[in-house]
């Protein structure tokens, strides 16, 4: 009685939290009912396969939790073996065996496969905007593994506003959707071709295998349709993405985006820093135009696989297999791809004009015409100079100067690691790449858009690349436009409130019109 008083209580304060997961495999259906105590208390779960027969109960976990963190947990696996962690007084992690697990200092998750409502005791302690680490165990499996957590935007659904989450787990990815509580609605590991749902959220498979509409950055919505593609790479890699085809049947021209450096969303779009969708501006643009358009998340991110922080050579075969996915659709003319790319990723278009013949052409958006270092010094030392910057930002740029200088000495010297948030080895891949000789071995025409107030990339770059290319290309350049083709200074409350973060009409109507003209 006192023990159904207790639970009742929980219930009504918010602690309490019962739910049925159904768990999507290509194998099967896994199902899952559990309940846990979200601060302290335990965490329950029942774990059954559904076959021809009717289910089949295969795992039952326990689970006592302190703030979140495992005191002790039990895993049944069915006629197979019985698993056991335990705190000891000395406050360590042991399993059943003795065998030490965790020291007492260290704060450890607990979270058994498919016994889904147990992550949200990481969600419950995920604190600030930027992507945390924590250590999760999997009982049945003795081990502890690094997680990573990222709040990644909202969601609304007809219960309210639901948040978004990007995982890392061991190696795999995953997005999830949760409630304001922390609760677990979704789950989706693409490598697996695994989805969760709990009872009662069905309708969250089907809302999120569309693209999330942004009204204000998609004044063309009405003329095409977007869906979500996967396409599997050369390296075993899920990459996520949305193709927009006119509404206009017919084959049409296709357009393939590469985003800039750093990890990134299909909307060129980087969590929590950069939220202006770039990407998806032009692309609306572009689609409005009668092209079919494909762009896509960076691995790790949104919904394709892999780990973040991808090499350039990645980046590059990704968006090869991507080309060749865009060429493949009935919907595209195979003959009239186009490649458009934004800073690195202008950069790696310009590599696959010059190895595929059969693309039509290329769009250039504040590319680099010289290696990195040196392109990161030149922007350093302009943003240093530039009295029109608030000076928290120039002094910024000027102690970045000593920190790119020995990033630059190390990466020279082949050394491994990273210097300020600088990979080593990323950046001595960028180092010897030439831009301006890859120029001179592309044969079809290119249109390069420099923003004229970029300081990350200087405009005399697009000069100096103009030079290489000679006669097969065109520049246009943006009066008072940023490295993000939007009004400078872009996060600075002197530019016009209304057109902050968004791409210059100007450099839209200059794509779309350089593309017409090529038939």
């Amino acid at each position: 009685m006192l023990a159904g008083v207790i639970a009742l209580a929980l219930a009504q304060s918010g602690l309490f939290d019962q739910g049925t997961f159904t768990t999507y495999l290509s194998g099967g259906e896994i199902s899952t009912e559990g309940f846990r105590m979200l601060e302290s208390g335990k965490s329950s779960s029942l774990i059954s396969t559904k076959t021809a027969g009717g289910s089949k109960l295969s795992v039952k976990t326990e689970l006592l939790v302190e703030g979140g963190r495992v005191s002790s947990a039990t895993v049944n696996i069915v006629s197979v073996r019985t698993y056991r962690l335990q705190r000891t007084p000395e406050g360590h992690l042991v399993d059943s065996g003795g065998k030490r697990i965790a020291d007492a200092q260290r704060s450890v998750f607990c979270v058994e496969p498919y016994a889904w409502h147990q992550i949200s005791h990481l969600l419950r302690a995920y604190e600030g905007s930027t992507e945390l680490a924590y250590d999760v165990i999997a009982p049945s499996l003795g081990e502890i593994h690094r997680w990573t957590v990222l709040k990644s935007g909202a969601l609304q659904d007809t219960s309210g506003e639901l948040q978004r989450w990007q995982l890392s787990m061991n190696g795999r990815s995953a997005m999830l959707v949760s409630d304001r509580d922390g609760r677990v609605l979704y789950v989706e590991i693409p490598d697996q071709k695994l989805e969760v749902v709990r009872k009662g959220y069905e309708r969250l498979r089907t809302a999120l295998s569309a693209p999330t509409p942004r009204p204000d950055l998609q004044p063309n919505r009405e003329k095409y349709r977007e869906q979500e593609i996967r396409v599997l790479t050369s390296a075993n890699v899920l990459i996520a993405g949305s193709l927009m085809v006119p509404v206009e049947g017919g084959r049409h021209p296709g357009v393939l985006m590469i985003g800039g450096s750093g990890p990134s969303d299909r909307d060129w779009d980087s969590q929590p820093s950069l939220t202006m969708g770039m990407g998806l501006q032009i692309a609306d643009a572009l689609a409005g135009a009668g092209y079919v358009v494909l762009r896509f998340d960076d691995r790790g991110v949104g919904r394709s696989t892999g780990p973040k922080g991808q090499s350039f050579a990645a980046a590059v075969a990704d968006s090869r297999s991507l080309a060749n996915y865009l060429k493949s659709r009935s919907e595209v003319d195979p003959f009239r791809v186009y490649i458009l790319g934004h800073s690195e990723g202008a950069v790696a278009a310009l590599k696959l004009l010059a190895e595929d013949a059969w693309l039509k052409g290329g769009i250039l958006i504040g590319c680099p015409s010289k290696s990195l270092d040196r392109v990161l010094l030149e922007q350093l030392n302009a943003q240093q100079a530039d009295d029109r910057l608030p000076q928290a930002i120039r002094d910024q740029a000027s102690a970045k100067i000593p920190k790119v200088t020995e990033a630059i000495a190390k990466a020279t010297a082949g050394e491994a690691g990273s210097v300020d948030g600088i990979e080593l080895a990323w950046l001595r891949e960028h180092m010897n790449l030439d831009p301006t000789k890859l120029a001179s071995q592309v044969s079809d025409p290119v249109l390069l858009v420099q923003g004229l107030e970029d300081l990350q990339v200087l405009s005399r770059n697009a000069a100096e690349l103009k030079a290489a290319f000679g006669e097969k290309a065109t520049v246009e350049y943006v009066p008072g436009a940023t490295h993000y083709l939007a009004p400078f200074p872009y996060g600075v409350t002197a530019a016009s409130p209304e057109d902050q973060g968004k791409v210059s009409p100007g450099a839209l109507s200059a794509i779309v019109g350089w593309l017409k003209s090529r038939g």
